[in-house]
């Protein structure tokens, strides 16, 4: 028979805990947050993100009209336009000036006497700024671009409701010089406003005192 190896006493296996990676010790209270520089005012990125320039929307009014002949009268004068129809509330005013007229209201400067100061920009002028821009807002569909012209659009506004024009002599040599009004009543004292302030100009040119 085979005879069995004896084998050592059984020892019961002594427990011992897994190894840990010992814990890092807590931050202290009075070490502060670590910094983060902001970016500098003096590198800030500028763009234009409208196209629109309102400006463009009464060039009409800014460019000066080209050279009309006025008839060869004696002394200054002027005309007024009938209304062509019942919505026609457009006054239209054509003036002539002497040779003498001329030279007398260059020597004197006279050129640069304001009648009045009116709004560049007419309600109908701010009418079709408003739809290109709303055209042009539409057609943005990114929040950043969007919201950049909405600022821009505004500033626009603004800007166009401020502007003024001084209207002189040499604005009435338009052939016509015209001026829009709501109704004909407005119309109607409008064209006796012009035909006052024209004839107080023609008083200021000596040689029509004792006319």
């Amino acid at each position: 028979m085979r005879s069995w190896q004896k084998l050592p006493p059984y020892e019961p296996r002594r427990w011992t805990p897994p190894f840990q990676q010992p814990a890092a010790p807590p931050p202290p209270t009075n070490t502060p947050p670590p910094e983060f520089p902001k970016p500098s005012l003096d590198n800030i990125v500028r763009r234009r993100y409208s196209k629109i320039i309102p400006a463009e929307f009464v060039r009409h009014k800014l460019v000066p009209k080209p050279d009309m002949p006025v008839a060869d009268a004696e002394y200054m004068d002027w005309h007024f336009d009938e209304p062509v129809d019942d919505d026609d509330h457009e006054v239209r005013v054509y003036v002539t000036l002497t040779e003498e007229d001329a030279a007398y209201i260059k020597r004197r400067g006279l050129q640069h006497d304001v009648f009045e100061r009116i709004k560049l920009f007419e309600p109908a002028d701010l009418e079709r700024v408003e739809a290109a821009q709303q055209q042009e807002l539409a057609a943005a569909s990114d929040p950043h671009t969007r919201a950049q012209l909405q600022i821009e659009h505004k500033q626009q506004r603004e800007w166009a409701e401020e502007q003024e024009v001084e209207i002189t002599i040499i604005d009435f040599l338009a052939s016509p010089y015209r001026k829009q009004f709501e109704n004909r009543l407005k119309a109607t004292l409008g064209e006796r406003d012009i035909n006052r302030k024209l004839a107080d100009f023609k008083k200021k040119l000596p040689h029509y005192h004792e006319r």
